[in-house]
């Protein structure tokens, strides 16, 4: 899926589609993207977990992580690992919390 209506709403698609939760670890955003919401005093993780418009691919992969990352690169496609899938019911959390809304 890609994540162009929100990073939540997209995560939480995928977790109720696949009857799973998911744990979110780190938020797929640059160094120079976190300036410049700071600079105009937008908060960093609001906008990564549920702005929009992003247009990056999320998925899953019940492949070995290396071997997953390595395809990527030899592939010459950009990848990084935000989380992990948990067994539940459709469920996103990030620092221990549930994420709702999106």
């Amino acid at each position: 899926m890609d994540s162009s209506d929100g990073l939540v709403k997209t995560l939480k698609a995928m977790a109720e589609g696949s009857k799973v939760s998911i744990e979110l670890e780190k938020l797929p955003v640059t160094k120079q993207t976190r300036k410049i919401l700071r600079m105009h005093g937008v908060d960093v993780e609001h906008a990564v977990l549920f702005g929009g418009e992003e247009y990056e691919v999320v998925f899953t992969s019940s492949e070995d992580e290396n071997e997953v990352m390595g395809s990527c690169r030899e592939k010459g496609i950009r990848c990084m690992k935000i989380g992990k899938v948990l067994r539940g019911r459709g469920k996103v959390y990030f620092r221990g919390k549930e994420l709702v809304g999106g």
